[in-house]
């Protein structure tokens, strides 16, 4: 189920991505311009391409953005990460989600020890037909009740 950040909706990509800025600059020029490239890079997350001769050879970019870049590989090579982003998307599309206060008391609960597994998905999917917030809200405290008894 996707989260849904209180009333404004799911986020696109588009609207969460920094604006990345590129410059081309030949060794020699890079090489006299070392340190204020560098503080380009990290303070602007501006990329750097070196070149040597024309023919790029090397790219400057901070070490946040490296790392950045590093994490994203790194769930793209993961299959389940891959299907659980494919899935958090259908449901976002078909009006699946979670409110921001309703996540809040799924977590609290789990903190207390109460697990809600796949009853988490009834909110979800009254969501999705339309039902109000208030008795979306009202279910889960039910479910949540009903596990905290199971649970005594």
């Amino acid at each position: 189920m996707a989260l849904l950040e209180g009333a404004r909706g799911p986020q696109s990509a588009s609207q969460c991505a920094t604006i990345l800025y590129m410059t081309t600059v030949p060794v020699a020029e890079a090489r006299q311009n070392f340190s204020a490239l560098v503080d380009e890079a990290v303070a602007t997350h501006q990329r750097v391409l070196v070149t040597r001769n024309g023919v790029p050879v090397v790219w400057m970019i901070s070490d946040e953005d490296f790392e950045s870049i590093m994490e994203t590989l790194d769930v793209l090579a993961d299959a389940a990460a891959m299907q659980d982003v494919a899935q958090s998307r259908a449901d976002s599309a078909a009006g699946r989600y979670v409110t921001a206060p309703e996540m809040e008391k799924i977590m609290a609960a789990r903190a207390r020890g109460i697990d809600l597994g796949d009853d988490a998905d009834v909110v979800a999917d009254m969501h999705a037909r339309g039902l109000p917030d208030p008795l979306c809200m009202a279910t889960l405290e039910a479910l949540i009740s009903m596990r905290r008894q199971q649970l005594q």
